[in-house]
């Protein structure tokens, strides 16, 4: 198997990035959002506000026990963040674009999946 620098390369900076720029803005919102807990701009039309997730998607599975939240919202997700990472590193029927896409995603799960470590939730 032919390893392909250029796209490892390229995804790593990507992931990178987005887990830089994920938690960055997520720690802005901790300093400037958590005191206030919402911010208006144009007259109400845009509004910023403070919110912490325990569970996942709409926070579904918040009301989850503490072990089976761990499993359901810990290691299944960082397991299959590994195989998409895997899957968009060494599989030949993925694209730059679709390397791209998952780059994305591969970051933004990773830095959800640290915040539950750390904080136990997502901002």
């Amino acid at each position: 198997m032919k390893i392909n620098w250029q796209r490892i390369a390229l995804v790593a900076a990507i992931v990178v990035m987005n887990i830089g720029c994920d938690q960055a803005t997520k720690e802005l919102a901790r300093d400037q959002l958590m005191a206030e807990g919402q911010l208006s701009y144009l007259g109400d039309f845009f509004r910023l506000s403070y919110v912490e997730n325990k569970g996942a998607f709409l926070s579904l599975g918040a009301g989850l026990s503490g072990h089976l939240r761990y499993w359901t919202l810990l290691i299944l997700p960082l397991a299959l963040l590994v195989g998409l990472l895997a899957y968009t590193l060494f599989s030949q029927n993925v694209n730059r674009r679709q390397a791209l896409a998952f780059s994305f995603i591969i970051g933004g799960g990773i830095s959800n999946v640290y915040d539950r470590i750390l904080y136990g939730q997502v901002v």
